[in-house]
Formats: structure tokens, sequence, C-alpha cells
């Protein structure tokens, strides 16, 4: 491991914040195509150097943001469930006033269970793009 000389988060944060910085020490990191290609693409995303990416990540620890399509997806899988949770509420209800279900409220769940099925299906499969670094964005 190697000592960075960096101790304790506070003083990650004053690293991060001190403006007038001597940087003259380099670094060399070797990476290969698929990597380079993140990097460029996320420095890119960020409107920022690859430098400067490399060492906001590594020094004050920012987490890499949720691509807007996915968190999309998240919204409205949450909205689904939270709907079908309304449904499903209103359906316990009619079971202990009325002592039955109806088809048609059997038929509403199964279609709602159905596409909280797609919308996991399609986020999964984004996320899995994403950690194999197959992800769709626009580079420079």
């Amino acid at each position: 491991m190697i000592d960075t000389g960096i101790g304790n988060s506070e003083e990650k944060e004053k690293m991060a914040q001190a403006k007038d910085r001597n940087r003259t020490i380099r670094f060399t990191v070797r990476v290969n195509d698929q990597e380079a290609k993140w990097l460029r693409e996320a420095a890119w995303r960020e409107k920022r150097s690859i430098a400067d990416f490399i060492r906001n990540r590594a020094i004050s620890g920012d987490l890499p943001r949720i691509p807007v399509e996915v968190s999309e997806l998240m919204k409205q899988l949450n909205y689904e469930v939270n709907r079908i949770g309304v449904n499903i509420n209103q359906l316990v209800r009619s079971y202990h006033i009325n002592g039955y279900q109806t088809s048609a409220e059997k038929r509403r769940l199964e279609e709602d269970l159905k596409e909280i099925r797609s919308l996991h299906v399609k986020i999964c499969s984004r996320l899995t793009e994403m950690a194999d670094g197959n992800h769709k964005t626009t580079a420079p």
C-alpha cells in the first residue's frame, strides 16, 4: 500500500479546498483501453480534465453520479410500487368488507406486477451495462 500522506477526512477536505496548491508531484497510472475510454467519457460528462476528474475522485471521494436514464427508471419503479401498494390495500379492504376478490381486481394486480417486473428488468439490464463499461454516453 502506498502512503499518500493523506490522513483523515478533515485533511483530505483541507487539501481539496486549498486554492493555491502547488502541484509539482506527478503520479503515473496505467489503464487498459476500456478504462481509458471510461475515464475520458466520465471526465467529459463532468466537464473536467482527466487529471482533475481523477484527483477530485481520489481526494474528495466524490461518488459517481447515477445516469439520468437509470434515475428516471428508478423513479418510475418507485411510483409503480407505491401505486400497487395502494391497490393491495384497497383489495384487502374490499376482501374484508365483501369477503371475496373480483376477477377485475385480480387482473389489475397481475398487470401491475407485470409492469414492475418489466421496470426491474430494464434497471438491472442498464446497471449491468454500466458495470461492464458498456454504458451509452456521448463522448467528444
